[in-house]
């Protein structure tokens, strides 16, 4: 009698672990519907200036979560789409930071093609992620060798408008303010920021996405 409950107890327990592991993969592989109009750019700042902290630490594990919770709480996709996300972001980034040269350089634009390709096949709006990918190399690229704050800030309105499929004009003053935003980081790239410098750069950030959230 024990025996036979205990093949009972057994039965139903690979049956509940079953399920359980089902519905795990079914919340992280099902299909959900992302897009970039809904999210909140007060929350928006605060996780890229988290990220902002990762990147200049090398911590890409940090900057990798702080990339898929943004994701995942900003744009309402799947964790799987935000893991995919996050990684190919976070291997660009570690590509780039390291490199020396342009040339080295564009090794990281065959994971920036695979970030917004992910992007293209899974948010509301599609596009030309292979372009999407060359604007980002060429605003990190700009930045690196110090150009204008003008012609980083064209690249980035080129970018918003290809992502959100909006004319370029009324992209660039968000633009226009992330730009700030960096630069006030790059003004203090010696000394580094302290706690009240890092809440200043967020505030420009979130007048950044304040301005962009508008747009569309």
């Amino acid at each position: 009698m024990f025996a036979i409950r205990k093949r009972i107890l057994i039965k139903w327990g690979g049956l509940v672990a079953a399920l359980l592991v089902l519905a795990g993969a079914l919340w992280f592989f099902w299909p959900r519907p992302c897009t970039y109009r809904d999210f909140d750019p007060r929350e928006m700042a605060r996780l890229e200036t988290k990220m902002w902290q990762a990147y200049y630490a090398k911590d890409y594990v940090d900057l990798g979560a702080g990339l898929w919770r943004t994701v995942r709480t900003q744009f309402g996709c799947s964790p799987w789409v935000d893991t995919r996300i996050a990684y190919y972001g976070v291997q660009a980034a570690r590509v780039f930071q390291k490199s020396t040269s342009r040339e080295k350089a564009e090794l990281a634009l065959p994971y920036l093609v695979d970030y917004y390709r992910v992007i293209s096949d899974s948010f509301d709006n599609s596009f030309d992620y292979e372009e999407a990918a060359r604007l980002e190399l060429e605003w990190w690229q700009l930045r690196r060798e110090k150009a204008t704050g003008d012609e980083v800030a064209a690249v980035l309105a080129r970018l918003y408008a290809l992502l959100n499929d909006q004319p370029v004009d009324d992209m660039l003053p968000a633009a226009q303010l992330r730009v700030t935003a960096m630069r006030y980081r790059d003004d203090r790239r010696d000394t580094g920021l302290s706690p009240e410098e890092w809440d200043t750069l967020e505030e420009q950030l979130y007048a950044s996405y304040h301005s962009l959230q508008a747009t569309l």
